[in-house]
């Protein structure tokens, strides 16, 4: 019996218990509402299938009746636009190494693979004797539409050949479900992504292709004590949509006690009306872009994070440890923000809505480049931002390197701190420097 089979042959609200073993799909689940899908002993849920014969075409090694190209693809945007690898969802591993995919055979090199999808066949350059060589096929291992309520628990879920914005797990029609401590990887897309209702909780999700987490459309959901690291390795364009995570549309987002770390591209990202949001106890560090980028949105509460090392990957001041983009009524407090590429910034990079309602205070704040402060775009009138929007950074701590002294920037210019203070900011604050 498989999985699917089991699920047709059982009414709403049963729980499977997965015993330990790979169970290799061959299209996605399609739980009923109310199913709990419950793991003994770290089962595998796979998308990928094994490939065991190949032929020698020197120098290569070639693996013909390959024809599970997706009908959707290309997707994406790649780094640099001269690569489009990324856009292809299919994966090949060898020995659990994911190998990168070249877009002509005479790029091929060991680590990496070919696939000519006008011939089916995929090409090697390593030889795969005495190795276990995995070609992903399937789009989704739990597919989010119609069911409510769904559990899934203990779950390793890999390989999947998730086209770019879709995820192995889930998707915006994934209400009230609840993920907790399950293993997600080497999916060529999201790992997991939710809507209303759902809860995120203790999993370990690591080296997806483009992404590690999303969420979005609707009210109550929550990522707690997650671990999420090492996203976007097919080589996405990280300022189209790839690294950590994203979430658009929230109300209520509750993002509490995660780890979040060298993801290529942003940490946490809020864009585009999210209202609500809680970003509260994480531990966000060494991500290529902004540690926490709140863009395009309302209301938001970021406290209690220990943000490290983010934004090197990044250019402007899209490299702030934490970044607050066009946004309004943000409270930022009780942070740790260390050796970032920047510090704590604010940007109105569009005409609305102004930013208004910045409160960033009590905050340790350690910069060895970068700048704190609020910047308005080219054809923004910059007065309306700067005056009478309550817009202040009060009582925060500055330790900063001894190599420079305009360490702020504030009306379109770098200050020192006497001109910091002058404007009104952190007029309690306390400064200090350290070694960079």
């Amino acid at each position: 019996m498989t999985i699917q089979s089991a699920i047709d042959a059982h009414p709403e609200g049963v729980t499977f218990c997965i015993h330990r073993g790979t169970y290799r799909l061959t299209e996605p689940l399609q739980p009923k509402t109310g199913q709990r899908f419950i793991g003994v002993r770290r089962p595998i849920v796979s998308g990928a299938r094994i490939l065991s014969s190949f032929v020698r075409r020197e120098p290569y090694w070639v693996a013909g009746g390959q024809t599970q190209e997706d009908s959707t693809n290309p997707q994406g945007v790649c780094r640099p636009t001269t690569y489009t690898g990324c856009q292809y969802a299919e994966g090949v591993f060898l020995g659990d190494r994911n190998l990168w995919q070249v877009t002509s055979l005479e790029e091929l090199v060991p680590g990496s693979f070919y696939f000519d999808y006008a011939a089916d066949e995929i090409y090697l350059a390593d030889d795969p004797g005495g190795h276990t060589v995995e070609a992903s096929v399937v789009s989704h291992a739990f597919a989010s539409w119609p069911a409510k309520r769904v559990v899934l628990r203990g779950l390793v879920i890999e390989k999947f050949a998730t086209p770019a914005k879709g995820s192995a797990v889930g998707g915006w029609a994934a209400r009230n479900w609840l993920i907790e401590k399950n293993e997600v990887r080497w999916n060529h897309g999201i790992g997991i992504c939710v809507g209303r209702g759902t809860e995120v909780r203790g999993n370990r999700v690591h080296d997806q292709g483009q992404m590690g987490v999303c969420g979005g459309g609707g009210r109550g959901i929550v990522f707690e004590n997650n671990v999420v690291t090492h996203n976007n390795t097919e080589g996405f364009e990280w300022g189209w949509e790839a690294g950590g995570s994203k979430f658009i549309g929230s109300k209520g987002l509750l993002v509490r006690g995660n780890r979040f770390s060298h993801n290529v591209g942003t940490g946490l990202w809020t864009d585009t009306g999210n209202s609500g949001t809680r970003y509260i106890g994480n531990r966000i560090e060494h991500n290529a872009g902004a540690g926490i980028y709140h863009e395009s949105s309302s209301s938001a509460v970021i406290r209690d994070n220990v943000i490290i090392g983010n934004g090197t990957g990044a250019g402007g001041w899209d490299r702030a440890g934490i970044l607050i983009g066009t946004s309004t009524d943000v409270e930022i407090f009780d942070n740790v923000v260390k050796k970032n590429a920047g510090g704590i910034f604010a940007k109105q990079h569009g005409a609305s809505p102004l930013i208004s309602g910045l409160d960033v205070h009590d905050n340790v704040i350690v910069m060895c480049m970068g700048s704190t402060g609020l910047e308005v775009g080219q054809g923004i009138e910059a007065d309306a931002v700067y005056s009478g929007k309550r817009n202040r950074f009060e009582r925060n701590t500055y330790l900063v390197g001894a190599d420079q002294t305009t360490w702020w920037r504030w009306r379109q210019e770098a200050r020192t701190r006497a001109e910091w203070r002058q404007f009104g900011n952190d007029t309690k604050g306390r400064f200090g420097t350290t070694k960079c």
